[in-house]
């Protein structure tokens, strides 16, 4: 069997976060089982490259070069990014030369929106516009735009395939338009479990800086606990991100923490980390926390359980799929 996997996400140059990781496990997973597997990512401005990595994935490296101003002219940037990127994925796919059985690509920016109508396309929950933008503010004309092109590619889809707390909220979507689905959980790589570190708790916080993952009430819990353990230490690691007005979150949480009176114990990276460094981070830690608003799955969770690292998190479905209250960390409303 040939497989595509369409994913911007592909480690370590383009490794940002869950679908990075989702993918990367998957991959040379689907080549042990005995299928050809080519990892197509087009990302802007990416240097073209071809190569079979240790796994034995054939990954494929484009830039994206369509005009970039048309975007601007039609006031229409985010949706027309996602078919910018749709119609370059089909002819970068075509370019390939190889006749695949089967694709698979992320609901975020429905990469394989425009893929050829007789190649099965297969669907992976991740994190999709309309799940993104509800937290960040209401969504524009473009981005509720953005969502019709990301469900026009879920219609599309032979299988969709998520978690079972993602195909509980795609239930009458996926029932209203027949589409065959499937519970699979994210894989996550087995990693030594080392003990935690002595010394004073250490607190880590993994994940985007923006309102969906909501580091501030990470910030503002420590500042709580610190008033009862003088010596506890948080850090925040994870991408900077623009709130609805534009500003920096991580120069908003700098100034939060210095409110707080907290600054001093706090410890904030605002640059994406690579996997060694996360988990470096994890095992660093005392005790991990996801006060995420909304998840599809919380890679970090599962991550830091691996890891062997208790977790406190949202109690959101998703997390607690990972997280068992009272046994392995502890779920907070």
């Amino acid at each position: 069997m040939k497989v595509l996997l369409v994913s911007q996400e592909y480690p370590p140059e383009t490794g940002w976060g869950g679908i990075g990781t989702y993918v990367a496990a998957l991959a040379p997973a689907l080549v042990a089982a005995g299928a050809e597997v080519h990892v197509l990512s087009v990302v802007m401005d990416q240097a073209t490259s071809d190569r079979t990595d240790a796994g034995g994935v054939h990954v494929h490296r484009r830039g994206l070069r369509a005009p970039r101003g048309v975007g601007r002219i039609t006031r229409l940037p985010i949706s027309w990014g996602r078919l910018r990127l749709a119609r370059a994925v089909r002819a970068e796919a075509a370019a390939l030369g190889v006749t695949f059985d089967v694709a698979e690509c992320p609901d975020w920016y429905a990469e394989g929106l425009l893929l050829p109508q007789d190649l099965p396309v297969v669907v992976r929950l991740h994190s999709s516009g309309r799940d993104v933008f509800r937290h960040r503010h209401t969504p524009s004309i473009d981005e509720r735009l953005a969502m019709r092109i990301e469900d026009r590619q879920l219609r599309r889809a032979r299988l969709i395939t998520g978690t079972h707390a993602q195909l509980e909220t795609h239930a009458p979507f996926l029932r209203r338009h027949q589409i065959p689905s499937a519970a699979v959980m994210l894989p996550v790589p087995l990693v030594e479990v080392t003990p935690p570190p002595e010394g004073p708790p250490t607190i880590c916080f993994i994940g985007r800086f923006e309102a969906r993952k909501d580091p501030e009430t990470a910030l503002r819990a420590f500042a709580a606990l610190r008033r009862r353990i003088r010596e506890a230490r948080l850090v925040l690691r994870g991408r900077d991100t623009d709130d609805a007005q534009g500003r920096s979150t991580a120069e908003r949480l700098r100034a939060l923490a210095g409110e707080l009176a907290v600054a001093d114990a706090v410890e904030l990276h605002d640059r994406w980390a690579d996997g060694p460094e996360v988990l470096a981070t994890l095992r660093a830690a005392t005790v991990c926390i996801v006060p995420s608003r909304w998840e599809s799955f919380g890679y970090v969770a599962a991550e830091a359980a691996a890891a062997g690292r208790p977790v406190v998190a949202s109690d959101l479905p998703a997390l607690a799929d990972v997280v068992q209250d009272g046994v392995t960390g502890r779920l907070a409303p």
